[in-house]
Parts: structure tokens; sequence; C-alpha cells
């Protein structure tokens, strides 16, 4: 999370709109892991952000002054405007949304592009059935609580992988999990597999690693497995290896 050992806070002057722009006021916005791979960007992703530079983030606001022939005064969106109180936008990237349908928190999560992971991963990608046996790492995390969700809705059997027992209690109680299993737990493998007695038909991986190979162990003949996040491996000094257990 920001603090003062990596974040600076900058005062400056609010800028002022040209014609087809608009100044948005910005209420929140969101930290993610990609972060990190944007101050390490390589030539395939997008444009590193430099030292001293706004640290770039989806952040949602209300329009506050316009010059746009669209976008007015009083609109509520959602966009790339970087870590800041006030941005100046020409409505590139921009989605103006309906406050009705949730507040400007929901667009950066459930309604935003933690939500779309979830869905077009399990949904389009998985194509998850009734009765099927879903398990999820990372379940308590911003896209892997609403897969656990989907997965429930869609008539599936859930399980959920998270770091600590209150972690794992808390997406049984909220989330709707039918089991939450801790992967720090010393037993953790041996409840893995008795968890799923007939192997796991859809795998959800967020984090890579060990999970990853205990997962791909107990999969299903035909079962399937979808690759969102490695997060396990974010912290490597070194080229991790690979899944040991595809075979």
């Amino acid at each position: 999370m920001p603090d003062s050992s990596s974040w600076e806070i900058v005062s400056a002057p609010i800028p002022t709109v040209a014609d087809g722009e608009f100044l948005v006021q910005l209420q929140e916005f969101s930290m993610d892991p990609a972060m990190r791979g944007w101050m390490n960007a390589s030539p395939a992703a997008a444009a590193a952000v430099e030292l001293g530079q706004a640290m770039r983030a989806t952040g949602a606001g209300t329009v506050i002054d316009s010059r746009h022939p669209t976008i007015h005064v009083g609109s509520q969106v959602v966009g790339m405007f970087n870590a800041q109180a006030y941005a100046v936008s020409d409505g590139t990237g921009v989605t103006v949304v309906d406050p009705e349908l949730g507040s400007s928190s929901m667009y950066l999560g459930l309604l935003g592009l933690s939500g779309l992971t979830a869905y077009f991963g399990l949904i389009a990608h998985a194509n998850p059935r009734a009765g099927d046996t879903v398990v999820v790492s990372a379940a308590a995390g911003a896209v892997g609580s609403i897969v656990g969700q989907l997965a429930t809705l869609s008539g599936c059997r859930t399980i959920g992988i998270a770091g600590g027992s209150d972690k794992c209690a808390r997406i049984v109680a909220e989330l709707g999990y039918d089991i939450g299993l801790d992967y720090k737990h010393p037993d953790f493998l041996t409840e893995l597999s008795a968890s799923c007695p007939e192997g796991i038909d859809l795998y959800f991986d967020n984090v890579g690693g060990e999970v990853l190979n205990a997962a791909l162990g107990n999969i299903a003949l035909h079962g399937h497995a979808v690759l969102c996040g490695g997060i396990s491996q974010y912290n490597a000094t070194s080229r991790p290896p690979g899944p040991s257990n595809n075979m």
C-alpha cells in the first residue's frame, strides 16, 4: 500500500481544460499488482512509469468542468486517470457509468476490470457446468472472490484456497464458497485431495507455483485450468520453474 517510503505526495495547480477536454475530480483509484509491471515495463507492455511521474492507476470520479461535446459536468466516469486528485482527459479510455448500478468503487472492482476478468475467465473460457467441482486460488482476492460467486450461481460446487483461517472462514460465510482451504496449513495437500474425491473439473489459478501444481495433481479427466495470475511468483528474483504436475 502507498506509504512515504515509496510514494511522494505532490501539490500542483489544478489543470484547466481545453476544447474537447473535461476535468475530473477523483474520489477513488485502484491499487493493482499491475503497478509493479508498469514500473518495470518491457517493450511489449505499456510504457514504463518513471520515477517522479504520477503513478498510473484506474480512477473513478465526477466531471466538474467540461468543454467536451458528449461528456458533461456531473457525469460519473471511470478511466486511467493516474493516482491524483484532479485529472484532465479528452475521453480516451474513459467510460461514463450509471451511478444507480453501484458506487464508484464498484466500477473499480465488481463492475470493473476485476469483474470482467472473473466473468470472461470463468464463463467464456471455462464454460462451467452445474455440478462441476470448481477450485479457485486467491479466493479472497479481487478476482477470486468474484469467480467463486459466479461459479456458485452456475450451480457448481466451489472450493476456495486462501491464506489463513480467517480468510478461509470469510470466503465461506460471505462469498458462498462450499469449502475454504488454507494453503499455509501443513495438511493442505491432503485436505485438497479429500475435498475433491472425483477430481477438480475446473481450476481457476491466480497464484501459480506450488498451489497450481497441487491442483494439477488433482485435476479430473477433461478438466480445465484457467491461468489468470501468478502472484506467488511476482517477488521471485530468478525465473521460477514451470508447472511440474502437468503429466
